[in-house]
């Protein structure tokens, strides 16, 4: 019988053999045939009061919502076209308003990081400074996108969120090594001069300190399972900044440092003129913030062990705190559904 029972009709006309005699009556004599679904139900759809066959679609990983849904909107006003009366076609629950307004947020805050990281280096050293700072933030993202092509690391909201717990971290060097040539140009050095000691006096200690970032990252880089899929890429990415800032700030940063001072140098204005201190030239100066500082740095020198102790305290009241900590796998999120 298999590949018989294609209709009704033919389902009516299955010969049923009762009895001894070898009688034969057709189904439909003895039974009424209908389609129908079987009860009690094992799963039912209610869509606005109504019974709805409901389905499901998942896009693939490597595709952005919000573009396949712009491309799937119009195949769908063509299915609704062509029902009948009686039958629509509803979408029911949508995220791409979420995805999109998620990956928004993310850029719009990846952005004004980035500004806020220009406003305090211009209002800390300068504007030379804070324009060289600037030029090394995008440049150290492009290679960082770069890089990311090459292994094959998508643009999503974990990648965006590991570059802007970066922001703050590959800025360092740069600041370091602009400070350190400014240092010397002031001397009265040659620009080479003030690149070679620059770099040598600070190629170890910056390499020193973007090793030290990159371990610390590490253990999230390489978190097994699914939570390492998850979260792994906010390590990734943050090693990947922190490594690009180290070789721009050995590279390129001295070089550009150099050729902005001597330019402005060149359009100050005679030595009989004094010079412009503005805070947006130097930075902020606070008199009583240096002695403070200079105070605490000369008692911390006396007192080597004081120091230390110090310093240690707050870890370690942080790890005597951190069993009475509530632990989750992963943080509530809210969102208008249910």
């Amino acid at each position: 019988m298999s590949g018989e029972l294609d209709s009704l009709d033919r389902l009516a006309r299955t010969p049923i053999q009762f009895g001894d005699s070898g009688q034969v009556v057709l189904l439909s004599d003895i039974a009424e045939i209908e389609k129908g679904t079987r009860e009690p139900l094992s799963e039912m759809a209610i869509a606005h009061g109504q019974p709805a066959v409901a389905l499901g679609v998942f896009v693939q990983s490597n595709y952005r919502l919000d573009r396949w849904a712009t491309q799937a909107q119009p195949l769908l006003d063509d299915v609704r076209k062509e029902l009948s009366d009686g039958i629509s076609l509803d979408i029911l629950f949508d995220q791409t308003h979420y995805v999109t307004t998620r990956l928004s947020s993310l850029i719009f805050n990846l952005l004004l990081g980035a500004s806020l990281v220009f406003g305090v280096t211009l209002a800390m050293m300068g504007w030379q400074a804070a324009v060289i700072v600037g030029i090394a933030l995008p440049l150290s993202l492009l290679m960082v996108f770069g890089m990311m092509g090459l292994m094959g690391i998508p643009l999503h909201q974990i990648s965006i969120t590991g570059l802007i717990v970066a922001l703050g971290i590959l800025i360092d060097t740069a600041i370091v090594m602009v400070d350190e040539v400014r240092h010397h140009l002031r001397q009265g050095v040659t620009a080479e001069a003030a690149i070679n000691r620059s770099v040598r006096h600070l190629a170890i200690p910056l390499l020193s300190s973007t090793i030290t970032t990159v371990l610390a990252f590490m253990p999230i880089a390489l978190l097994p399972g699914s939570v390492g899929e998850f979260v792994g890429t906010i390590g990734i990415n943050v090693i990947l900044a922190v490594s690009c800032s180290f070789l721009l700030s050995i590279t390129i940063i001295p070089t550009l440092a150099t050729h902005l001072f001597f330019f402005w140098e060149h359009r100050r204005p005679p030595h009989d003129i004094p010079p412009d201190d503005s805070w947006w030239r130097n930075g902020v100066i606070l008199p009583w913030l240096a002695n403070g500082y200079n105070t605490v740095l000369t008692q911390t020198i006396r007192r080597p062990m004081l120091g230390v102790a110090l310093s240690l305290a707050i870890p370690i009241l942080g790890f005597l705190q951190a069993p009475f900590l509530d632990q989750q796998f992963f943080p509530a999120s809210d969102r208008d559904q249910l």
